[in-house]
């Protein structure tokens, strides 16, 4: 273990083996690519496409669309509809297509979020195109324009506007929250026009219909939701909504093709008409495969498509699109693991009338199996009987599917697998059985991106999909022939915020969209890069007056000629010298920077900033919840408790910052974790090693002051790969009376153990909730004395004398509540909301307790069937904690997120 400090940002610290130091360019992981920022004015850019003779189409989220050619953006746009569009939360203009005769007609298309003012009162005497009405039922419109020819397709044709969907609010795809709405828009091989759209569901709570934070009463008093369709998520395995589907429709006429799975020809123009695909969360991106599809528009063949679906806060996906009609999943599944909080719903899917008297309709739980490895199903009814083929519908599982970096821990990356009866399950892509060579990584909002078909990059990365993800990263997919994964390989780390990956057919350049930084990032393979800088500081705090040394004289140019440099100090003066001494000087605890430019004698540029912190000194930093060569479990997935002792000489402890991140260590390379930056947190990892090759995990702590100096401290956990010492038998569970009884056996010498902890999961990330210490006994028990509502899963961790620990088989208990229930906002800043429809109509209590099982606050509604109370959080400290209701022998227990 190794202590030491030294002065820079977070993203540097976290990010050092990953990313260059340079404005404007970032390095991929692989040598010889560039990748840098061109030089655009852009706001809230999300999208681009490019037309097969170069030029560009950049799209804005609040409705402007820009033109580009020879990666120079064009003074005015190619069109401005922001006063139609509404660009609140994830909204706005967010999809784009060219016609495939784009270059003979001009057509282009719109996919959008319409502004309900202008929904309503457009044309009519009562509206006011300075008025913006956002937060409230409207819906999504796809509008065809046509570029003018004459100028290059720089401008469009005045009066070409045509509404392909969305003409009437009872006509367009509803919109019913701050996200879940439009994706992407993209033509087929045939001519149709595919497009994804979002369920429409609440993402604050599990939506079965009449969400708090959805507009579903305004939404269906202006006939814009069906009333059948008030049913949440369910949306998305309803064929009469266009929520949760890819849609296919007529580019001219927007009605639905006859060719579409579900086809009604009495009413071309519905959804069940236009339907392709169903059971997405919010496909917010999907690309073609190349090469695939037929042209006839009758046939019904526009290709295969990759589709991404975001996921809620677990498992982002990527799925293979093949035939129409499939059903991939959602809401009962997300990746492959199952939402148990939209099971025994019983919510009736009204397009599945019963013949069968014991029920009207069939529950949409009724109609849905998971995905078998024999391939067969059994769609028996709650009546006895068999649910008609027709309502039938099996999960097809994502291609691959990661989890969610900051709601989702431990950092997972499966692929498809089975457990030995042969059910769908996810397995590591690092799991020896693995069919797919890759590395473990997380994300947060899928970005399928693109395939590269050109010869621009190397030879190896031919044919090969280039997709990433909206909090950081663009890696690499290689499919066989059949389009199942067998590697993925990383390609550039990057900052949150990418919204658009795509290829430039005429240069064979890759081009993403960031939309944090409004800029368009270029990656080529080889080219001309900017100037490397080297430099260095002699000193990096200490106290004033502090002379410091600069030196940037191995420096170098990429390109014949010589560099020239700008050192900009803190109070504006410029220095031009390759080394330097300066004095600073301060009254108090401060950070400064300085920031060198170095040109090359072609004009490129690179820069670096530096830090000096002055009458400060850095924390003292030492991880004491593990210690360096500590081993984990190789049975289950290991949840390792994180903690530090940690001072500051000049910065309070509350006003430091913690950043945590685990790193798994792969032979001779690495695989970095998210970052949690909680002062006290846990690690999960995941059961690797004892294999031929050496995997450990690296567990690193930066603390940074708020003057800018950090300490890092790490460690490493090693794999226990000896002898058992524990062997758990027996382990059961039973409910009563609001408590769950666990009884198992100890089956080796009790010699070798030296207690034993018992963990709980509701989400199958486990967690300590009691210890026990050996005896002489064989036999134990436990009581939860406040077991969750839902699913309570349990397993026994046996540790022997030397800090090794093995696991127990895993149990399961499943407790239904008769108290209904909402809470939110979650994540919260100051006030939750916690409403309950006593149906017992007996004393509630809800109780609100830590991380560390610490009972914080306590409250008595005085309402007895009703019961909304507004609880203010304001003075609790960030970080997760418990919302407990207790509704007689009924508990339900809530994790909430406080900001």
């Amino acid at each position: 273990m190794k202590n030491h400090y030294h002065l820079t940002s977070l993203i540097y610290i976290f990010f050092l083996a990953f990313i260059s130091i340079q404005s404007f360019a970032q390095t991929a992981f692989k040598d010889d690519y560039v990748v840098q920022a061109l030089p655009m004015n852009l706001d809230q850019p999300v999208g681009i496409v490019f037309s097969n003779n170069g030029l560009g189409f950049i799209w804005e989220k609040k409705g402007k669309v820009w033109t580009m050619e020879d990666d120079v953006i064009h003074d005015t746009p190619l069109i401005d509809i922001t006063e139609e569009v509404n660009s609140a939360g994830d909204h706005g203009l967010v999809g784009f297509a060219l016609d495939p005769s784009f270059r003979t007609n001009g057509y282009y298309y719109l996919y959008y979020v319409v502004d309900r003012h202008h929904l309503m009162s457009f044309g009519t005497e009562d509206y006011d195109p300075e008025v913006t009405i956002s937060s409230q039922a409207t819906i999504s419109r796809i509008t065809r324009y046509t570029a003018d020819k004459n100028d290059n397709f720089k401008s469009t044709l005045e009066g070409s506007r045509k509404i392909i969907l969305g003409e009437t609010p009872e006509g367009g795809l509803p919109v019913l929250m701050g996200s879940h709405a439009p994706g992407t828009l993209l033509f087929g091989t045939d001519g149709s026009l595919l497009a994804t759209y979002g369920d429409g569901g609440s993402y604050k709570e599990f939506d079965s219909g009449n969400a708090a934070d959805t507009y579903h009463e305004q939404a269906m008093e202006d006939g814009i939701l069906p009333p059948e369709e008030n049913v949440g998520a369910f949306r998305s395995m309803m064929k009469s909504s266009g929520n949760g589907k890819m849609l296919r429709i007529d580019p001219e006429t927007g009605a639905g093709l006859e060719s579409n799975p579900f086809y009604d020809p009495s009413n071309p123009y519905s959804n069940q008409s236009r339907v392709w695909a169903m059971g997405f969360r919010n496909a917010y991106k999907f690309v073609q495969i190349p090469n695939t599809g037929e042209h006839d528009i009758n046939r019904g063949k526009p290709g295969k498509f990759i589709v991404g679906d975001v996921g809620s806060s677990d498992w982002e996906e990527i799925s293979l699109l093949e035939e129409p009609g499939q059903w991939f999943g959602w809401p009962f599944f997300e990746g492959f693991r199952r939402r148990w909080q939209f099971y025994s719903r019983d919510i009736p899917n009204p397009e599945t009338p019963s013949d069968e008297e014991c029920q009207e309709m069939y529950y949409f739980e009724d109609i849905m199996t998971n995905k078998r490895q024999d391939e067969t199903y059994m769609f028996e009814s709650p009546c006895g009987g068999t649910i008609p083929e027709e309502y039938q519908y099996i999960h097809r599982p994502p291609l691959l599917a990661w989890s969610n970096q900051e709601w989702n821990p431990p950092v997972r990356t499966n692929v498809e697998g089975y457990d030995e009866n042969g059910v769908l399950t996810g397995l590591s892509i690092t799991d020896p059985s693995s069919p797919v060579d890759g590395f473990t990584f997380a994300g947060g909002s899928v970005l399928t991106g693109d395939f590269n078909l050109y010869n621009q990059f190397e030879e190896e990365m031919s044919g090969k999909l280039f997709f990433g993800d909206f909090k950081g990263f663009v890696s690499v997919i290689t499919f066989d022939e059949n389009y199942n994964v067998v590697k993925v390989d990383p390609f550039i780390d990057e900052e949150k915020g990418m919204t658009d990956i795509t290829f430039d057919p005429s240069s064979g350049s890759l081009y993403y969209v960031h939309l944090y930084r409004n800029e368009l990032m270029k990656v080529t393979y080889g080219g001309t890069l900017p100037p490397t800088i080297i430099a260095e500081q002699s000193k990096e705090f200490g106290p004033s007056p502090l002379e410091v040394s600069f030196d940037a004289t191995d420096s170098y140019s990429n390109v014949d000629g010589d560099l020239s440099y700008e050192w900009i100090l803190p109070n504006g003066e410029i220095v031009k010298e390759e080394v330097f001494n300066y004095e600073f000087t301060s009254n108090e605890p401060q950070e400064l920077e300085i920031t060198l430019t170095v040109t090359d004698s072609i004009g490129q540029q690179s820069h670096e900033s530096f830090h000096i912190s002055i009458n400060n000194t850095p924390p003292v930093v030492n991880i004491t919840s593990v210690k360096d060569g500590d081993t984990y479990s190789m049975q289950r997935t290991n949840v390792v408790p994180l903690k530090a002792e940690v001072s500051d000489a000049e910065t309070l402890t509350e006003n430091l910052i913690f950043g945590w991140q685990v790193e798994l260590h792969h032979d001779s390379h690495y695989h970095p974790g998210p970052t949690d930056f909680r002062q006290e947190t846990f690690a999960f990892l995941d059961p690797v090693g004892c294999e031929t090759e050496v995997y450990r995990y690296k567990v690193i702590l930066t603390v940074t002051d708020e003057h800018g100096l950090s300490t890092v401290d790490s460690l490493y956990l090693n794999p226990y790969c000896g002898e058992e010492f524990s062997e758990i038998i027996n382990l059961s569970a039973n409910y009563h009376d609001g408590i769950v009884n666990l009884n198992w056996s100890e089956n080796l010498p009790i010699s070798g153990i030296s207690h034993f902890k018992i963990e709980k999961s509701d989400d199958y990330i486990f967690r300590e909730i009691a210890q026990l210490n050996a005896s002489e006994k064989i036999d134990y028990f436990y009581n939860d004395n406040l077991p969750y509502i839902g699913p309570n899963i349990y397993r026994i961790k046996a540790y022997d004398h030397n800090g090794n620990y093995l696991y127990s088989n895993e149990v399961e208990i499943n407790i239904e509540m008769l108290t209904d229930y909402f809470i939110y906002p979650n994540p919260v800043e100051d006030i939750i909301n916690v409403i309950i429809q006593n149906e017992k109509q007996l004393e509630t209590q809800i109780n609100i307790i830590d991380m560390s099982g610490k009972l914080v606050r306590t409250i008595t509604p005085t309402a007895a069937i009703q019961i909304a109370e507004q609880i203010d959080l304001s003075d609790f400290q960030s970080g997760v904690y418990y919302i407990m209701i207790a509704n007689n022998e009924d508990r339900f227990l809530n994790r909430i997120i406080k900001l």
